[in-house]
This record gives structure tokens, sequence and C-alpha cells, in this order.
């Protein structure tokens, strides 16, 4: 809904309600490797797409070298 409300100094000002505003579809998420465990890599993904865990190859510093990094809580 928008409302026009005046103004003496600047006009016509416009007012968005917050009821349309878009909400954000993308969720953060966080990428753990699966031989260390420890989480490396902060990501996001939309959960209206892929409802299913996201698994990825990265790089894993503490391991040195290339592990599959799957979706953490």
């Amino acid at each position: 809904m928008i409302e026009y409300t005046s103004t003496s100094e600047r006009g016509v000002s416009f007012l968005l309600g917050e009821k349309n505003m878009a909400k954000p579809k993308r969720k953060n998420i966080t990428l753990a490797c699966t031989e260390c465990q420890e989480r490396n890599y902060p990501s996001s993904k939309n959960p209206a797409t892929n409802s299913e865990r996201l698994e990825m190859k990265k790089f894993c510093p503490r391991c040195n070298k290339r592990t599959v990094h799957k979706e953490t809580k």
C-alpha cells in the first residue's frame, strides 16, 4: 500500500507500507568438511528450489586437500 503525505519543505514524499515489501528468500548456511568436521565456508541457498542439503567439493585448509563439504544446521 502506498500512502501519499505532503510536507511543506520538500513537496510530496512517498511512504511505502511494510506489508508489500518482499521477504528475503535465501537462507544462510555453513558448509562443513566431512573428514575433519571443520566449518569452513559460509554460503546461501534458496530453500524453495533446493529442499535437500547442499553438498559440494571444496578445498579444506585443515586437511590441505579437496574434500566433500556438506551443509550444517
